[in-house]
């Protein structure tokens, strides 16, 4: 069976938590200074290499921040 949701915890000093629904491709990204985004048409490939970077505050600039987004809060 395959995943549809999975959420990640960072060690980062930008971004503290993910949420990535792998039918939607949507990502909901909390950073440590706790705001809310969430960012639409992330491709799967996309969220993977993000994830799983050495440097997700480097992947989420070159990766995800072009993305169509909505601010939560």
């Amino acid at each position: 069976m395959k995943k549809i949701k999975e959420i990640i915890t960072y060690d980062s000093s930008t971004i503290k938590c993910s949420e990535y629904n792998f039918l939607t491709k949507e990502l909901l990204v909390e950073f440590n200074n706790g705001k809310l985004y969430n960012y639409t048409d992330v491709e799967n490939e996309e969220y993977i290499n993000f994830s799983t970077s050495d440097s997700v505050g480097k992947s989420f600039s070159t990766i995800i921040k072009t993305k169509p987004f909505q601010k939560l809060n």
